[in-house]
């Protein structure tokens, strides 16, 4: 009898270790315990309340189509002359520059550095994403110029009088935004930044 109720369990045993070896790498896959790139989906899916990605929903659409994208603010004081990091660049949305003393300047980080910093700030060609450096000093007189570093190529429209750019240099007034944005050629490894002043 006992030798029968052995039998039974090592049945059971083996049972559950062979369906537990066919649905478990299923299973893991589907909510990425073994895919360290996360699910793979092949079909179009609809998320009709909506979607949202990111601690903070940093990317969101509504389920009414709204599409809403940002990330943090960095505020930064200065007595003048400021360099950007690359974390400064990746993790905010906006940069709120508040000058002390003059000259103002802002320094973008170079392109190796963010390179280096993330392997998903616009790694391919035709990427992009766009940033906002607000000028927060309150004196409109009080200009702050943005520079590009190595790798970075600042373009500003032939119409803006505030933009140098032969040097790379755009400059904003007291209260203003330049709308940054970084894509990436095809032919270079090169990031350019098409910058954008509103006072």
């Amino acid at each position: 009898m006992t030798s029968l109720k052995n039998v039974w369990i090592a049945m059971v045993v083996v049972t559950i270790i062979a369906v537990g070896g066919y649905f478990y790498p299923r299973l893991a896959s589907v909510f990425g315990g073994l895919n360290t790139t996360g699910p793979q989906h092949y079909q179009a899916e609809s998320f009709l309340q909506g979607l949202a990605a990111g601690v903070r929903n940093q990317f969101s659409v509504s389920n009414t189509g709204i599409l809403s994208s940002g990330g943090s603010v960095l505020a930064t004081t200065s007595q003048g002359t400021v360099i950007l990091t690359a974390d400064n660049v990746i993790s905010n949305g906006t940069i709120a520059y508040t000058c002390a003393v003059t000259p103002c300047v802002v320094t973008l980080p170079t392109q190796a550095a963010l390179a280096a910093a993330s392997q998903y700030f616009i790694p391919n060609a035709g990427d992009r994403t766009t940033r906002y450096i607000v000028n927060a000093t309150t004196t409109e007189a009080t200009k702050t110029s943005v520079i590009g570093a190595v790798g970075m190529i600042l373009q500003v429209a032939s119409t803006t009088n505030t933009a140098n750019p032969t040097s790379g240099v755009s400059s904003m007034v007291g209260g203003g935004t330049l709308r940054l944005t970084f894509g990436r050629s095809a032919t270079s490894s090169d990031i350019y930044v098409t910058v954008e002043a509103f006072k």
